[in-house]
């Protein structure tokens, strides 16, 4: 335990070895300095490195944001886009389709109500939006106004005779009345 005092008090004898010691211990003392001097390079490379790759990632996340933001502000452009004129087309298809079977022309109608049934599916897919076409039963005063009166007589009051204007749901939200007329009121 006390070996290293006796050592230190025995220096003075062995000036030689002392100075041979020295010589190791500085040598060493050296090599050391010069590891710790790499490592601290080497320290301050890999920090340089972190930190550009700190600089890109939140770079990315940047441009992530942004994307994101943009995606969210074409969704809205798009939930505005205006589909009247194609809702209009399709109701116009469908007297169209009306007038070909009075004229029992109903292979021309049958294709006409296959396209306007490609249209729905597109519109339902594309936006959420569903067209319902009330034909049977009493008008739903939630989906449809009357618009007219047809004069025929019917076996009850108030049925439906013809869809003018189909009502537009977008989920369970109406975009468009409806028009009907009925028998009779």
């Amino acid at each position: 335990m006390f070996r290293w005092v006796k050592e230190l008090l025995s220096l003075g004898k062995q000036s030689t070895q002392v100075q041979e010691s020295e010589e190791l211990i500085d040598s060493r003392i050296d090599e050391i300095l010069e590891s710790v001097l790499k490592l601290s390079r080497a320290q301050a490379k890999q920090g340089l490195r972190v930190e550009g790759l700190e600089n890109k990632l939140e770079g990315g996340f940047t441009e992530m944001r942004s994307e994101f933001a943009s995606l969210a502000e074409r969704d809205s452009s798009e939930s505005s886009f205006n589909w009247s004129d194609l809702l209009d087309a399709m109701d116009t298809l469908e007297k169209a389709c009306r007038s070909l079977e009075q004229r029992e022309e109903r292979d021309i109608s049958a294709g006409l109500r296959g396209a306007i049934g490609r249209m729905e599916r597109f519109l339902f897919e594309q936006a959420g939006i569903s067209r319902i076409n009330q034909t049977d039963g009493a008008p739903n005063g939630k989906l449809f106004r009357i618009v007219a009166v047809d004069g025929g007589l019917g076996p009850s009051d108030s049925l439906t005779t013809r869809v003018v204007r189909a009502a537009v749901l977008r989920g369970d939200k109406l975009m468009r009345e409806g028009e009907l007329i009925v028998n009779r009121v």
